[in-house]
């Protein structure tokens, strides 16, 4: 049986990492219950309604618990000289950017 081309193994369509990851938050209460996961959440969902958003890299999803662990407190210490992928940097600048009672 032949190997599916790379592209099917590199990314997984936003709508369903969106679903997946909502079932394992709520298995780590730890992560879900803070506010810069329900933030990310939020960003995530307004992204794909806008069409801005239609899959995740593969480095997007295995880094996303530890981006919403290591930042779960706040995202002053959050530098945009970290090595995270360029959706995270994203979302600081829309969480930076938008009223708190908006997001």
């Amino acid at each position: 049986m032949a190997k599916p081309p790379d592209s099917f193994v590199n990314y997984l369509l936003a709508e369903d990492a969106i679903d997946i990851l909502e079932i394992i938050l709520m298995y780590l209460q730890r992560v879900a219950s803070n506010l810069t996961t329900i933030s990310f959440l939020k960003f995530l969902r307004e992204k794909i309604e806008k069409g801005e958003l239609k899959a995740f890299k593969k480095d997007e999803w295995c880094n996303i618990f530890e981006f919403l662990d290591s930042h779960r407190d706040s995202l002053k210490q959050y530098s945009e000289l970290e090595c995270w992928p360029v959706l995270y940097d994203q979302f600081v600048q829309w969480v930076r950017e938008t009223p708190a009672e908006a997001r």
